[in-house]
């Protein structure tokens, strides 16, 4: 049985490369963006990490957005179209330039280590420049296709971090109700959830 689930999961990722990639040949597909993930680091190392994915015009959450429109965007959310094979240039703050390839799945994760750390943002935040330089065929290259990863770096003298996953710790998401859980993700955003009370 798991074989079979796992050639169904082949042939559906390869039916939707076949799809993205013909839906490109005609123009018919959104333009390409960069979404860098927050990360971490250290001051001799910095981990950064992102995807390359299709624009599908996913804009800020807001309170006052409708369920409608929330749901909408989750959709969005699942039905990605990801770019593999595609290059992109990491460039920290010594100018230095690291390529790194997306996988299958339009990720890319990069270890590198810099020389000179840039000037942090907020205190604990430093960017690191991210910029595609090339994509597979059929895809149109856009011009200056960039963003900034964010990577977190404690100061020396932090004594101890906190790690937490947010379910039902931060916010409310009703981890052990299904139904509930499934109304909370599906039909609100970042800005609707209620935190969570004592």
């Amino acid at each position: 049985m798991a074989s079979l689930l796992n050639k169904l999961s082949d042939w559906s990722e390869r039916a939707d490369d076949v799809l993205t990639r013909a839906r490109a040949r005609l123009g018919l597909l959104h333009p390409l963006q960069v979404v860098s993930y927050r990360s971490y680091g250290t001051p001799d190392r910095l981990y950064v990490k992102g995807r390359l994915l299709t624009d599908k015009g996913i804009g800020e959450p807001d309170p006052s957005d409708s369920r409608w429109h929330n749901l909408l965007n989750m959709y969005r959310r699942f039905d990605s179209n990801e770019i593999s094979g595609a290059v992109l240039d990491v460039r920290p703050a010594d100018g230095s330039a690291h390529p790194v390839v997306t996988d299958e799945e339009g990720y890319f994760t990069l270890n590198l280590e810099p020389k000179v750390l840039p000037e942090p943002i907020d205190y604990l935040w430093y960017p690191v420049d991210v910029a595609v330089q090339q994509v597979p065929a059929p895809f149109p290259l856009p011009a200056q296709l960039a963003t900034q990863a964010m990577v977190l770096i404690p100061p020396a003298d932090a004594e101890y971090g906190i790690i937490s996953d947010l379910d039902d710790t931060v916010i409310q998401t009703s981890a052990t109700d299904l139904l509930r859980m499934a109304r909370t993700v599906l039909l609100r955003n970042a800005r609707s959830r209620l935190p969570l009370r004592e």
